[in-house]
């Protein structure tokens, strides 16, 4: 009977050997999927920083040119302005 149940111990370690090799392959498996997986976000991550960076060059240069436009614009009001009340103190004081 003490045959026996070592037998049956030994069954039930090998079989305790083999389902932990099994479980250490799946284990290891899902692990390479993880490091895909971070690689990849690794990459998405990259393009997505490219990509606001070039959104970022592109609305500075927007801004630019309306910086240019809106001191163009500003310019030539004063400049309108300055003639104006010129010509309005010129009528005042009868020059013209």
């Amino acid at each position: 009977m003490q045959k026996d149940m070592d037998c049956r111990f030994d069954i039930i370690s090998e079989r305790t050997v083999f389902m932990q090799k099994e479980m250490d392959k799946g284990f290891e498996q899902v692990g390479k999927g993880f490091e895909q997986g971070d690689k990849r976000f690794e990459q998405i991550n990259m393009k997505l920083d490219k990509l606001i960076e070039y959104v970022e060059v592109k609305i500075d240069a927007r801004f630019r040119e309306s910086r240019i436009f809106t001191i163009r614009i500003f310019s030539f009001v004063i400049i309108f302005s300055v003639i104006s009340v010129t010509g309005m103190f010129a009528k005042m004081f009868h020059l013209f």
